[in-house]
């Protein structure tokens, strides 16, 4: 705990805080689910006022669509192994077995967790600094500035600029077993008269490819 403290910079007054938030509901009934609610709340409110704050002419959009970005799963998790989470955190034998205490979704969790134990040991200006130190070199212009929009938000944005209706997506096939499924979705412009299809593992990840095809299509990407 004294050297995970030091990696936060911070040292609690009440040690079982941050005992309370490594602790992964694998391990006992007592765990950090309701730190991390607090947590993600907190993380949300910090990176959403420091990115209003650093760029006062970008749109309420443009900002969501950072905000989202930063304080998503897999960016989480990346941020966590600053501290060496994985490492620390309290875990239950069979889920350390298969890997757990690495998993993303358990490293995101357990960062947010510490997010809500500091803010009840430490107070929230603290608590703020601590997350903008955390992301100070993901909240500079280079960084921001090279999130990208998904393919599907791409292709709406330019329909919309151009006054067209949105693309209709439908699922038309499927394949494989139900652990491993193969999706295949169509993306229809009836404006353009335009067609295209993508596969996919999953509905999201097929529609997807096909606003890539559709994208493509209109030479808005190669």
């Amino acid at each position: 705990m004294n050297q995970l403290s030091k990696l936060i910079g911070y040292a609690f007054k009440n040690p079982s805080l941050l005992k309370l938030a490594l602790t992964h509901r694998s391990a006992q009934s007592k765990h950090n689910e309701r730190l991390e609610f607090i947590g993600d709340s907190i993380v949300n409110l910090v990176i959403g006022e420091a990115l209003y704050h650093a760029y006062p002419h970008e749109t309420e959009g443009e900002l969501s669509r950072w905000r989202a970005n930063l304080v998503q799963r897999d960016t989480l998790a990346e941020v966590a192994k600053t501290w060496n989470l994985d490492e620390f955190v309290i875990i239950g034998p069979g889920e350390r077995k298969t890997g757990g205490h690495q998993r993303p979704s358990t490293l995101s969790n357990t960062l947010e967790a510490i997010f809500g134990a500091l803010y009840f040991d430490a107070g929230f200006e603290q608590t703020k600094q601590i997350i903008l130190n955390l992301f100070s070199q993901r909240l500079s212009t280079p960084n921001i500035q090279n999130i990208h929009k998904d393919n599907k938000t791409l292709l709406q944005e330019w329909l919309q600029a151009h006054h067209y209706d949105l693309p209709i997506y439908e699922i038309i096939a499927t394949q494989g077993q139900e652990h491993v499924v193969i999706f295949t979705v169509s993306c229809t412009i009836p404006q353009l008269n335009l067609y295209s299809e993508g596969l996919g593992g999953s509905k999201r990840k097929a529609e997807q490819d096909a606003a890539q095809h559709m994208l493509q299509k209109l030479n808005i990407v190669k």
